[in-house]
């Protein structure tokens, strides 16, 4: 079973509370960062599970100043990359030149590499994975340096890490490379990078599936608005425009999908006899801001006008209303 290291500032007097955390024993962030505390009273709450080749941390910390100073590098010699996951919190600072700023996602460092990030209070997990079996995934260490995922793009990790942290107390110590590479080969996902050694089939169409399901959702809550578009999905997603066109491809594309899905909105719009408004009050609701475009786009789609469509589908249904009535009259 793994090892477990828990620590809490709970029933430790308010002014040594800081103290206890910077002075308690490994696992621990305190001897990687020079630490200063904010405004306010300091508490934390922290658990650590110690795999072999993985330490991960769940913690609930009031806000930091976190610094990765050359002489704490030099002195530990710690060679590993590390991830920040943001449920709650956020923070800003410096990676030898690359600014950073997450409100809530994934923050990426090398910790050989200097750094300084400044954390409001916060609700986060941390993985410590070495460098060698982080690359044998993902990109040089070294170039992920003070990378963000802002929430959207990061969402599978995330999901990911939330579904796995009830369990990691009663895995097997032995399961730490395990658990890396999984891990390792979700965030490669949230990269849009392709991992070496490939990410498995299995795997990566998991990903797309989730990934596709979440882009539809999105679709269908933002159906309405007009200007909504290839270039809004993308960003809600944390996706490259070549990314999300990927993931639609099958469908024609991203425009093609959003507006297939407007189009079957309004004729369930159109064939619902309870629905008097007018049709370009029907189209207007189910985004399109144009009744020129979205005349035509109709009749490309079903061959015929609105007005026409909304006439066949009343008839239909007359027509069934009359064959049921018959029905029951014997």
């Amino acid at each position: 079973m793994t090892k477990r290291t828990f620590f809490t500032t709970n029933g430790i007097a308010a002014p040594e509370a800081y103290e206890a955390w910077r002075c308690r024993e490994w696992p621990s962030v305190a001897p990687v960062f020079e630490t200063q505390p904010r405004e306010g009273a300091f508490f934390a709450e922290s658990e650590t599970f110690g795999f072999r080749d993985l330490a991960i941390t769940r913690s609930r910390m009031a806000g930091l100043d976190y610094v990765r100073t050359g002489s704490r590098i030099r002195g530990d010699g710690l060679d590993h990359l590390g991830v920040l996951i943001l449920f709650r919190g956020k923070g800003a600072g410096d990676a030898e030149g690359r600014s950073l700023a997450c409100d809530g996602g994934v923050l990426l460092g090398d910790l050989s590499r200097r750094s300084h990030w400044t954390a409001a209070a916060s609700r986060s997990m941390t993985f410590a994975i070495p460098r060698a079996l982080a690359e044998e995934v993902l990109p040089p260490v070294r170039d992920l340096h003070g990378l963000v995922l802002g929430t959207a793009r990061a969402q599978p990790l995330m999901d990911h890490v939330r579904a796995i942290a009830p369990h990691l107390l009663t895995l097997p110590a032995e399961s730490g490379p395990a658990l890396a590479r999984a891990f390792l080969h979700m965030l490669a996902v949230s990269l849009d990078h392709p991992a070496e050694p490939e990410l498995e089939s299995d795997t990566r169409s998991i990903m797309q599936l989730a990934t596709r399901q979440r882009a539809e959702a999105l679709v269908e809550q933002h159906l309405h608005y007009p200007a909504f578009g290839v270039q809004d999905l993308a960003r809600l997603l944390g996706l490259s425009r070549s990314a999300l066109y990927r993931l639609f491809e099958a469908s024609g594309g991203v425009a093609a999908f959003i507006r297939g899905r407007r189009l079957q909105r309004i004729c369930a719009a159109l064939a619902d006899p309870a629905d008097h408004r007018r049709a370009a009050e029907k189209a207007y609701a189910c985004g399109f801001a144009d009744q020129a475009q979205f005349i035509r786009a109709f009749r490309r789609g079903y061959g015929m006008t609105p007005v026409e469509y909304r006439a066949a589908m009343l008839s239909a249904e007359m027509r069934q209303v009359r064959a049921r009535d018959r029905i029951r009259r014997g």
